[in-house]
């Protein structure tokens, strides 16, 4: 989850101009959906572009600078989330990006 959240806040920092100092926001949400335990998180940011969508779950896959990313977090957060805690990771990008967790009880 820490992975999901930096994330959140570098897409928001990558938003602030002096135009715009908005500082952003981070909403992480959490609710019981059946026998899975999910968890949400959306922030203020500026989105996934449509032509990395399909990308952003491969490792090394990133769309910062070189030196800035190395674009294995989120494909260590899918591995760990669908193979360690048999869970689900996916993305809904409109405003800003919106992770969900959807994790099972414990067995």
């Amino acid at each position: 989850m820490l992975t999901l959240i930096v994330n959140a806040a570098q897409a928001i920092a990558e938003r602030i101009t002096p135009e715009r100092p908005d500082k952003g926001r981070i909403d992480v949400m959490t609710r019981r959906a059946g026998d899975w335990a999910e968890i949400g998180i959306r922030d203020t940011g500026g989105g996934i572009s449509r032509e990395n969508q399909p990308r952003i779950f491969e490792p090394f896959f990133t769309t910062k600078d070189v030196g800035a990313g190395t674009g294995q977090g989120l494909s260590i957060a899918l591995r760990m989330i669908t193979e360690n805690h048999r869970g689900k990771l996916f993305f809904i990008s409109r405003r800003g990006y919106r992770y969900e967790l959807f994790h099972p009880p414990p067995a």
